[in-house]
């Protein structure tokens, strides 16, 4: 019997000493895992940190110590083994080991792993110093904060270490996450920000180093390659979005030799079905240690035969990725909506050793036609008037990409008489437009052009409308984010309102937008009790719950419970329903959002990661026309 039980025993430690982790680098990645969480990464106790819930908070008084024991709110496994709870601390660990640990380092730095100092069976961010920061009459306290994000079954639950004053900094801050993902059972690591500021205000560069990895004993652990050295990413503004993340992945098991992980597709949305065949097309990522150099590449069209054939060219290295395109073109027959399925097999000329992460799935709409829109710019300008010189130049720029729209020049008899290129349709057209001054710029075609942020394409779950038939958006040739104003194909466009009827014709006036345009609507309505309910109105929650599921059912988006239902909820459904219908900036100002720097998206403030807004743009200037005519009127301060 004591053989048998010893065989046992042997056959666990044996058991578990093959059970370890790898890392993947996804540095760059600019955004977060899974794209679940969008939150801005405020300092606490901001309110725009809503949701999270603080675990500890502190300053450099504090001594390295454990938050209290958290429940996870889904099913998880840690090194192979079912987990349900987790313990935070103060110096970047959470660790599995039931009960509050009694092992813990003496001061806060980034030690080397394996330590004698760190718990089993711990994931670990070292190398952060607890600090509080004053600024005006707020103190800024270092915090550990949770927060579950996504559904179930890929739910995100995120472990947020914001510390001010990281050991190497000289003032500032430091943040980082550990997430744990549910199903997957991968964890993440996620460099969200760190910013050097001297004693002065200046920016300085810091030295921040981290050890990065996983612990599962006192001489077993899976680093990152430079731990316990790992630099953090630096920025060179005090902003707080998720753009500008980077983050490491850690998977459970053996780094397998051949896996392709299918990344993204490289489909247009729209096709034109005289333009077929077309070609499938997909980026894969190479996760195994082995360098691919050829591989089999599959489709399948609405879940019909599979087409398969050799790739052409694939040299993919360890952590690389490359575009492929499959050697057998697709000829669909009709117009119509597609789903395709795109993956890789038979790397290297063995099997791919992880099928979960193979399949690329894109939507395709295969249209008889498109008829390409060109925007219409309408400037007003004159050679009598001297200071216009300088705006014209900054005209030019707007409007030299002739490919994408076209620009009607008006010269104006004004302010100065005698401009020898006034004509009387140039005068009709000032009068009809009200130009009080030059250079101006007007731009026609029916609000075609116009082009959004990831402020409001990240609110929906996917961009084809699959998820949330609200989700309409020009994506083909565009790209997600806008780095310059003056280029066309920056920003999705919003295809929400377009001159078309039903059946899919053009309205009768191809200039000008001839469709009714949404006042009033019961949608709203439907929002508004919701609101009020959460804001201490006396309807019912439960109705105010069944409103609010009615729109996104009626949308053929996911409804959700009860306990998801809040204000920021509203806001952002708000945002999905009503978005171009005039809304979004009295939202904003009656949510504190507008102005305030805790709240921000893209190019608000005319900065592109954005920035606050002086107070005073809350309200709107007085005309100067409404001014002159009635001199007990006082305009708006600041203006």
């Amino acid at each position: 019997m004591k053989k048998i039980l010893l065989s046992l025993v042997m056959l666990g430690s044996a058991s578990l000493s093959q059970a370890q982790y790898f890392s993947i680098p996804f540095l760059n990645a600019g955004k977060n895992p899974g794209g679940v969480n969008a939150d801005g990464e405020n300092p606490y106790p901001s309110a725009a940190n809503v949701g999270w819930s603080n675990v500890w908070n502190g300053d450099a008084t504090a001594t390295p110590t454990y938050a209290t024991e958290q429940t996870l709110p889904f099913s998880f496994k840690f090194n192979g083994s079912a987990v349900t709870k987790y313990t935070p601390s103060n110096f970047g660990t959470i660790s599995f080991d039931a009960g509050t640990p009694t092992v813990k380092p003496s001061s806060f730095s980034n030690l080397t792993l394996p330590s004698a100092n760190i718990p089993n069976n711990s994931v670990c961010v070292l190398g952060m110093t607890p600090k509080s920061i004053v600024s005006g009459t707020t103190t800024y306290q270092s915090a550990v904060m949770t927060k579950t994000y996504g559904k179930a079954p890929y739910r995100q639950q995120w472990v947020w270490f914001n510390f001010f004053g990281e050991a190497n900094i000289q003032n500032g801050w430091t943040y980082w996450a550990i997430v744990m993902e549910e199903t997957t059972n991968n964890i993440y690591v996620v460099d969200m920000k760190t910013l050097c500021v001297t004693t002065a205000g200046a920016l300085c560069t810091s030295n921040v180093k981290m050890s990065v990895g996983i612990q599962t004993n006192g001489t077993t652990s899976y680093n990152l390659s430079a731990s316990p050295n790992v630099g953090a990413q630096q920025i060179t503004a005090n902003i707080f979005t998720a753009e500008d993340n980077s983050y490491y992945q850690f998977i459970q098991g053996s780094q397998p030799t051949n896996d392709l992980s299918g990344k993204s597709g490289s489909m247009s949305q729209f096709l034109v079905l005289s333009s077929a065949p077309f070609s499938v097309s997909g980026s894969f990522f190479n996760i195994g240690t082995a360098k691919t150099t050829s591989a089999d590449l599959n489709y399948s069209v609405n879940g019909g035969a599979v087409v398969t054939g050799a790739a052409s060219g694939a040299n993919i290295a360890t952590f690389g990725s490359q575009d492929l395109a499959h050697p057998t073109k697709w000829n669909p027959s009709a117009v119509g909506v597609y789903k395709i399925k795109y993956w890789a097999s038979k790397i290297n000329g063995s099997s791919d050793e992880n099928l979960v992460n193979d399949t690329i799935t894109m939507l395709v709409t295969v249209v008889d036609k498109i008829i390409p829109r060109k925007i219409l710019h309408e400037v007003f300008t004159s050679s009598t008037c001297g200071p216009c010189t300088a705006g014209n130049v900054k005209f030019e720029g707007i409007v030299a990409n002739k490919s994408s729209h076209s620009t009607v020049k008006y010269q104006m008899s004004w302010p100065s008489t005698g401009d020898p290129y006034y004509t009387a349709e140039g005068g009709v057209r000032r009068t009809y437009y009200g130009v009080n001054s030059i250079p101006m710029m007007f731009v026609d075609g029916g609000w075609g052009g116009l082009r959004t942020t990831t402020g409001l394409s990240s609110k929906f779950p996917d961009l084809t409308g699959a998820a949330d038939k609200r989700s309409q958006f020009h994506t083909s040739g565009q790209s997600a984010d806008i780095s310059d104003l003056t280029k066309f194909t920056d920003g999705y466009a919003i295809t929400k309102f377009r001159n078309i009827n039903m059946n899919g014709t053009p309205g009768k006036n191809l200039t000008w937008v001839d469709i009714d345009f949404p006042i009033f609507r019961s949608a709203e309505m439907n929002l508004v009790y919701a609101e009020a309910v959460l804001r201490g109105g006396t309807g019912d929650a439960a109705t105010a719950l069944s409103y609010i599921n009615a729109l996104r059912t009626r949308a053929g988006a996911s409804t959700i419970t009860s306990s998801q239902l809040n204000l920021d909820f509203i806001l952002d459904e708000r945002a999905r329903e009503l978005y171009w219908e005039g809304f979004r900036r009295t939202d904003l100002i009656r949510y504190n959002r507008f102005v305030e720097s805790s709240y921000l998206w893209p190019w608000k403030g005319g900065v592109r990661g954005g920035t606050n807004v002086d107070a005073f743009r809350r309200l709107y200037p007085i005309p100067s026309a409404d001014i002159s005519s009635n001199p007990n009127l006082v305009q708006n301060a600041g203006y």
